[in-house]
C-alpha cells in the first residue's frame, strides 16, 4: 500500500507533527520581536510558565518599569514587591523566586548570556540548581540562546502524545527526545514555538479537532470528528 493510509502509526504521527510545525511557524514571540537582553529574555521564561503571552508579557512589562535598574534593582528588591509586580502572570511566588535568583546569578557573573557558549549539559545544570527553575524553563532559556534544543511545555506535551509520538505516560526527557529526533537542530526553535501555538489555538485541553489540519492522522480525535 502506498499514501497516508499504507503508512504506520508512528510514520503518521511524524508526518502529522511536520505537517503542524510547516502550517504554525513564523509567529515568534514578544521577546524575540523586541529583542530583549539574555537577563530580560531569562526572567521573560521564568515568568511564563502556565500563562498566556498576553500575561507573560504584561508582568515582565511591570517589572521593567518597577524595576528599570535591571538585575541589581531586581537581587536588591523584597521578594513581596517581585511577587506584586509579576502577580498577573500567576504562579508569582514561585516565579517571583526564580527571578530574584536569576538577578543574583546574573550580578555574581558571568551571567545569562555566558550561557551561549557554555556546555549544554553543564549550563542547563547551572540553571536548575537556581531556585524556581526546572527542566523546561531551563531549556527554553538555552534554546534562546542559541543551543539546539527542542523544550517541552505543556502544550508541546499535548500534542505529542495525542498524535500518539509518544506514550501517554512519557515524562519530559521522553517527549524532548522523541521530537528532537524527528527535527533537525535549526528546526527546532520554530518547531517548539509552532507547537506551542497550535496547543493554544487548536490541541487545547479541550481540542478543537474540526479546526485541525491533521484530524485524519490523529488517533485522539473526537469520535464525531469524521477522518478526512
Amino acid at each position: 500500500m502506498t499514501g497516508r493510509k499504507g503508512l504506520g502509526k508512528k510514520a503518521r504521527a511524524v508526518q502529522a507533527v511536520r505537517k503542524i510545525v510547516k502550517l504554525f511557524s513564523g509567529r515568534d514571540p514578544w521577546w524575540r520581536r523586541e529583542g530583549l537582553s539574555p537577563f530580560w529574555v531569562a526572567v521573560t521564561i521564568a515568568v511564563s510558565p502556565r500563562t498566556t503571552a498576553k500575561l507573560e508579557r504584561e508582568a515582565v512589562k511591570r517589572l521593567m518599569e518597577r524595576f528599570p535598574g535591571g538585575a541589581k534593582e531586581i537581587a536588591e528588591a523584597p521578594l513581596e514587591d517581585l511577587e506584586d509586580a509579576i502577580r498577573v502572570s500567576g504562579m508569582y511566588r514561585s516565579k517571583a523566586r526564580a527571578v530574584k535568583a536569576l538577578a543574583e546569578w546574573e550580578l555574581e557573573g558571568p551571567g545569562v548570556a555566558s550561557l551561549a557558549d557554555a556546555d549544554l549539559e553543564e549550563a542547563r545544570e547551572t540553571l536548575k540548581s537556581l531556585p524556581g527553575i526546572g527542566d523546561k524553563v531551563a531549556d527554553v532559556i538555552l534554546m534562546a540562546l542559541g543551543h539546539s534544543i527542542l523544550p517541552v511545555d505543556v502544550h508541546v506535551g499535548r500534542v505529542a502524545k495525542r498524535l500518539g509520538l509518544v506514550p501517554e505516560n512519557a515524562g519530559y526527557a521522553e517527549i524532548k527526545g522523541a521530537l528532537e529526533d524527528i527535527f533537525q537542530p535549526e528546526e527546532r526553535m520554530a518547531a517548539h514555538f509552532a507547537l506551542i501555538d497550535f496547543g493554544r489555538r487548536v490541541c487545547r485541553a479541550r481540542p478543537l479537532c474540526d479546526r485541525c489540519p491533521v484530524a485524519e492522522s490523529c488517533p485522539s480525535r473526537r469520535s464525531d470528528v469524521q477522518s478526512r
